[in-house]
């Protein structure tokens, strides 16, 4: 049961969610923070697939492609935490 939660209603949110493979955490995420009533776009939401192979041996995330997803789900929550300002 999810209960009502003031914490995310109508609030902006980015979801990350990193995995070795399946998409349906990722899935379940997005409708749990659908039903708490938080507010995300596709752009504010991230699924990074096989992510221990993008994590070099110190820790860094080492692929270009994520690292430019990444960058991309931040510049767009940030364009939607802006919005819910003003």
């Amino acid at each position: 049961m999810v209960r009502s939660n003031h914490y995310f209603f109508r609030q902006a949110a980015g979801l990350i969610t990193a995995s070795a493979s399946e998409m349906k955490g990722h899935e379940e995420l997005q409708l749990i923070m659908s039903t708490l009533m938080a507010q995300f776009t596709y752009k504010t939401t991230l699924l990074i697939q096989g992510i221990k192979g993008k994590i070099n041996t110190q820790g860094e995330l080492s692929d270009d492609k994520t690292r430019a997803s990444l960058l991309s789900f931040m510049n767009a929550l940030k364009a939607m935490v802006e919005n819910f300002k003003s």
